[in-house]
């Protein structure tokens, strides 16, 4: 019933989009790192196991990588 969807986006340095979607059923740990002055941003995942399905998606903009986002997790439900 319930799930999350380790999802990420950013843009590349060639104007592009980047997309990844980390599917995993095991318990994960994700840590954020910003690095203001040198305008870097880590990221680390952690998980207990399991078989990992990784899917990365490029795209010419947000929309398009949200698109393919979508095709894969299906569309979001509206709550009552």
């Amino acid at each position: 019933m319930y799930g999350t969807h380790p999802f990420y986006m950013g843009k590349a340095f060639d104007f592009s989009w980047f997309g990844v979607f980390t599917n995993i059923a095991n318990a994960q740990d994700w840590y954020v790192t910003n690095i203001p002055y040198e305008g870097l941003v880590n990221l680390a995942t952690h998980a207990t196991g399991g078989v990992v399905d990784m899917y990365i998606m490029t795209g010419s903009g947000p929309e398009e990588i949200i698109h393919k986002y979508h095709s894969i997790v299906g569309n979001p439900v509206l709550t009552p």
